[in-house]
């Protein structure tokens, strides 16, 4: 099948580009172009028109990445005032109170909480151990009772007689 050709790109095909490279799907873009699903799929999939969706998808790409940045340097930046200001009525909090007047849990809290901002929390350790099967097998003979021999018991044999190479003329019976 031909794929289509635009001859030329009018303000339409622009506004249809600005809608796919915003997402939209092709009910929706036509739905608010006023033109048949049929129409927006014949043009969607002409080459001229794939290129001006992907040079607008790039265009809304770059704005949503400097969006998304102004919004979280302005989250951080809300974020960090938040925790200053916290910090700084926590401390005044401590500085007026009398003894007695916070519950030793509260106090316990702010601690631990500080403690572990700064390295000095609670300390889970992991200790991953491999063990051998034959490690496993003489704990397991251990818990068993059993007792073993350390030592190998030399076991005395006749030597088995070595049969001799048949010739290939040797008629074999």
């Amino acid at each position: 099948m031909k794929k289509p050709v635009i001859l030329r790109l009018r303000d339409t095909h622009h506004m249809m580009a600005r809608l796919f490279a915003a997402g939209l799907r092709p009910g929706q873009v036509a739905a608010r172009m006023g033109y048949s699903l049929s129409r927006v799929s014949v043009l969607q999939g002409a080459p001229q028109f794939q290129d001006l969706v992907a040079a607008y998808r790039e265009e809304v790409d770059g704005r949503y990445r400097e969006a998304v940045t102004d919004l979280l340097s302005e989250y951080t930046e809300i974020t960090v005032r938040n925790g200053v200001m916290a910090a700084r009525l926590t401390h005044d909090t401590l500085e007026e109170a009398e003894p007695g007047d916070i519950a030793l849990k509260d106090l316990t809290a702010i601690s631990a909480h500080t403690a572990d901002r700064y390295g000095f929390g609670k300390q889970r350790t992991n200790v991953n151990v491999n063990v051998g099967i034959a490690d496993a097998l003489d704990r397991c003979v251990e818990r068993s009772g059993i007792r073993r021999q350390r030592e190998p018991k030399l076991v005395e044999a006749a030597p088995a007689p070595v049969p001799l190479p048949r010739s290939r003329f040797e008629r074999r019976i």
